[in-house]
């Protein structure tokens, strides 16, 4: 089984997938989402089905992109198309397996390299559609992940926001759906490039989901009790406020670590932003620190955080 979804933010594209392929009794651990390059065009693709016909389908999209160098993005919508037409009339009817076993869908992105327009393609059948919702769901999409998809997702939704849902509802798929398993991918497009974000930081990210939403499940039925009084419930949203700012400082200094020089550090050229810009910051043989005290932050504002950065030994 297999959970891909593609969702479109403000300022790009997220594409997530878990890691598991299924066949009878037998587990394989796959990776669900491909990175093209070619002189002109980078592409992401996800595809649910066969690992086999699916690594095929990516190596005849690739050969069929640098043998006649579509120029716009609708030359590359009719070379991908004729690509799934052979694809389907040649690969998938030859291949042995049972027909039901034969199930194959993709999303893509495309972006060419002297633009940063980049486009989110939906494939059904031979054909390359454009998801009117913003988003679009292959392979097993379980009701628990629907629901989820349906109230957290909006198409003008911050790039990183957009990341968070994303490992938000492969960990939902993960925990309803049955073989939907794995490390999870996650790629995001946008600025002009394309790029796979870091394993470590994902599953950062699926640790710190799991955390906020034990404080928020424990918090939710206490609003709605109307027979907890309104000195309860102060003290019930001032111990949740506490707890969350605290959690979410920790948080914040555990995803500095994974900024491996200064550069990383002041995020220069990220494609959304994992930590405050704003805060200054420290290096030292111990590692990386961030200043979170309010008094201490007032001297310095928004835009000065280049000069913020700190190195001691």
């Amino acid at each position: 089984m297999t959970y891909i979804g593609g969702f479109r933010a403000q300022s790009g594209l997220v594409m997530a997938a878990d890691g598991e392929e299924s066949r009878l009794d037998n587990k394989n651990w796959v990776e669900k989402i491909y990175e093209v390059y070619t002189m002109e065009w980078q592409l992401g693709i996800g595809g649910a089905g066969l690992s086999e016909l699916i690594e095929g389908f990516i190596t005849s999209v690739k050969d069929e992109i640098e043998e006649t160098k579509p120029q716009n993005f609708s030359d590359l919508k009719k070379r991908i198309e004729c690509v799934l037409r052979d694809f389907y009339r040649e690969d998938v009817r030859m291949f042995a397996a049972k027909s039901s076993h034969k199930q194959i869908a993709f999303l893509i992105f495309a972006q060419h390299w002297s633009s940063d327009d980049v486009i989110f393609w939906q494939t059904r059948a031979t054909k390359l559609y454009e998801p009117k919702s913003g988003n679009a769901v292959i392979g097993i999409e379980g009701p628990l992940c629907k629901s989820a998809l349906k109230k957290l997702y909006r198409e003008n939704m911050p790039l990183a926001e957009a990341v968070l849902l994303s490992v938000h509802l492969l960990g939902i798929a993960k925990n309803t759906v049955a073989n939907v398993s794995g490390k999870t991918q996650v790629l995001i497009a946008g600025g002009g490039r394309m790029e796979m974000e870091d394993a470590e930081y994902v599953a950062a990210i699926e640790e710190r989901l799991r955390d906020y939403e034990c404080e928020i499940n424990r918090i939710f039925l206490a609003l709605s009790d109307t027979s907890v009084d309104m000195r309860k419930m102060r003290s019930l949203l001032r111990e949740f406020s506490e707890h969350t700012a605290f959690t979410h400082r920790q948080h914040i200094d555990r995803a500095m670590k994974t900024g491996k020089a200064s550069w990383d550090l002041h995020q220069m050229g990220a494609l959304y932003l994992k930590w405050p810009t704003w805060h200054a910051i420290t290096v030292t043989n111990d590692g990386v620190e961030i200043e979170h005290d309010p008094d201490k932050l007032n001297p310095l504002s928004k835009g000065s955080h280049l000069k913020s950065l700190r190195v001691t030994k």
